[in-house]
């Protein structure tokens, strides 16, 4: 469930907002190959945790 799938602006800033300050924490411990595979995981799951 990537973040463009959320209607309500709030989820979707509540969503944006998180992935930005995990992944700022998260991307210096990862090596270069990974860092797109990676920022893709984040992603889905911090979209799925938005409901919640």
């Amino acid at each position: 469930m990537p973040l463009f799938s959320f209607k309500e602006p709030a989820d979707l800033s509540r969503a944006q907002g998180a992935l930005e300050a995990t992944w700022r924490l998260l991307k210096p411990l990862l090596d270069d190959p990974d860092l797109e595979r990676e920022h893709a995981r984040l992603t889905f799951i911090i979209a799925s945790l938005v409901p919640a």
